[in-house]
């Protein structure tokens, strides 16, 4: 079951997919342009403050268990 704190992780995990694929080359250079459009995109969301304040506090809740 896919719980709120497994969002971040999973973004991370599609950001690391598109780029391994897009620099694989074994798609069109149209697939290639959206996957980077796609990596930047995640980017912004990994590198959002709050986001990353989110996952500080996740991080020290999971350290707790």
């Amino acid at each position: 079951m896919l719980r709120p704190n497994d969002v971040l992780p999973l973004i991370k995990f599609v950001r690391v997919i598109s780029q391994v694929i897009d620099d694989d080359g074994c798609i069109s250079a149209e697939q290639r342009r959206l996957l980077r459009h796609l990596a930047a995109a995640l980017d912004d969301v990994i590198d959002n403050t709050e986001v990353q304040q989110c996952e500080q506090s996740t991080m020290a809740e999971r350290a707790g268990e």
